[in-house]
């Protein structure tokens, strides 16, 4: 059997995450993929992900804030995300599957 490399087991713990497949087809998951705008994961997968990802490749997430990339929605907005326009998106730094491949490799988060 041929040992995954670290891309390889980081993108397959993202692919763990990835709630449940409406379309039938799970996104393609690439280092590039960024893991709100491309994967499409909630506050909630991407937190359960990241817990994960820090004790699973033993990375210190000391410098790590979930809120950098899902800032608090404003309460009575929950509903409303589906209709929102884009202007009203708040900007958020990239979350990208290659942060946390760069992150497993130096043993801390590094964003």
């Amino acid at each position: 059997m041929v040992a995954e490399t670290l891309e390889e087991q980081v993108i397959a713990l993202v692919r763990k995450h990835y709630g449940s497949v409406i379309s039938g087809r799970a996104p393609v998951i690439t280092p590039g993929s960024d893991i709100d705008a491309d994967i499409g994961m909630d506050w909630a997968e991407a937190e359960g992900l990241m817990e994960d990802f820090f004790e699973k490749f033993s990375v210190d997430k000391a410098s790590f804030n979930i809120k950098t990339y899902y800032p608090d929605p404003k309460m009575g907005t929950l509903l409303k995300n589906l209709f929102r326009r884009e202007k009203d998106l708040p900007e958020v730094p990239p979350f990208t599957v290659n942060m946390l491949i760069e992150s497993a490799k130096s043993g801390r988060w590094l964003y």
